[in-house]
């Protein structure tokens, strides 16, 4: 199984599997399932992922 890269991810939206996250911020947040399965907590720590992502 190859996976993609993450250069550019910030701009090849929807993300997830099903696509139900509409955001870089959405895959994060578990807004879309259930935030065990994919969630992070702490919102700084969401802020930080989300512009390292952008940043590729």
């Amino acid at each position: 199984m190859q996976t993609p890269r993450l250069g550019g991810v910030a701009y090849r939206g929807p993300w997830l599997h099903d696509g139900c996250a509409r955001s870089l911020a959405q895959t994060l947040d578990g807004s879309c399932r259930d935030v065990e399965l994919h969630g992070v907590a702490d919102p700084e720590q969401r802020a930080e992922i989300v512009a390292y992502l952008r940043t590729l």
